[in-house]
């Protein structure tokens, strides 16, 4: 078995090398290991150490076979009230933790939750439009209503935004998405208003 030069640092004595992978796997900083799709794949764990002279050595596993299978698509618990199309996790509200995201799905024990640097999200950080979910490859990105900043609210800064797109100022994919308060597939004048009522009240509760 030949090593590929793919090593994770999960502390300064402690590495994770993914020896063949081929994407099957994931090494987090915190040393879990998440599969992304269905293979084989197989990693050593490398630990450096002391003798009581002082000189360094490195001990490695055995290399550790992981075999990940199908375990379904995403799939939405019922109730929700979101949609899942096209990639895209829409209607979802603010204020939402990762945690809380995760177990709306049936798969939840698979599900992983990311930023849109595709950094692992714990589980009390803010759900924001652009936040992604991951079961073994499969990805969703998700919008939230009225967040056109990405920051997980819906406040007046969302507006302002909404308001220069009204008067020509282009948006992103997921920026008119998240600015589609009615969800109706469309942004028009309801949703302006929608928003205006939407983002006052929340920046009130924010001073």
């Amino acid at each position: 078995m030949s090593i590929i030069p793919e090593e994770k640092s999960i502390t300064d004595d402690v590495q994770i090398i993914l020896l063949d992978n081929d994407g099957v796997i994931r090494v987090e900083t915190n040393g879990s290991v998440w599969g992304l799709k269905e293979g084989t794949a197989s990693f050593m764990v490398a630990y450096q150490t002391k003798l009581p002279s002082g000189q360094s050595y490195t001990l490695y596993t055995q290399p550790i076979v992981v075999e990940v299978g199908n375990f379904g698509t995403l799939s939405l618990l019922e109730g929700t009230g979101w949609q899942m199309k096209d990639g895209l996790l829409t209607r979802v509200g603010t204020r939402l933790k990762a945690s809380d995201l995760a177990f709306s799905f049936v798969n939840v024990r698979y599900v992983q939750i990311y930023d849109k640097n595709e950094e692992f999200l714990p589980s009390d950080a803010p759900v924001c439009t652009g936040t992604l979910v991951s079961l073994f490859g499969e990805i969703t990105t998700v919008v939230v209503k009225g967040d056109l900043n990405g920051d997980g609210v819906c406040n007046a800064i969302d507006y302002i935004l909404l308001k220069r797109y009204t008067a020509g100022n282009e948006l992103e994919k997921l920026q008119i998405a998240a600015a589609d308060m009615n969800g109706d597939g469309q942004v028009r004048s309801a949703d302006y208003i929608l928003m205006k009522r939407y983002a006052l009240a929340n920046t009130d509760a924010e001073n």
